[in-house]
């Protein structure tokens, strides 16, 4: 499975990002405010959701996003 087109182009990216000295800058991580619950997100469905209907699960967000 590893030799999956997807996953053969997304390793590399992986594991930079974990060797990574400074992930987020100081500057970043301090101008974030709220919560993940402040933000709505759309649905599969074309519909928006506020995430705060979520609040007290686990959230796993994935970006499918193409390259």
């Amino acid at each position: 499975m590893l030799y999956r087109k997807g996953l053969v182009m997304q390793l590399p990216l992986l594991f930079s990002s974990l060797c990574m000295r400074q992930p987020v800058s100081r500057a970043m991580a301090s101008s974030a405010s709220g919560t993940v619950y402040d933000f709505s997100a759309k649905t599969i469905d074309g519909d928006m959701v506020s995430l705060s209907k979520y609040k007290g699960r686990v959230l796993v967000v994935t970006n499918v996003a193409c390259l």
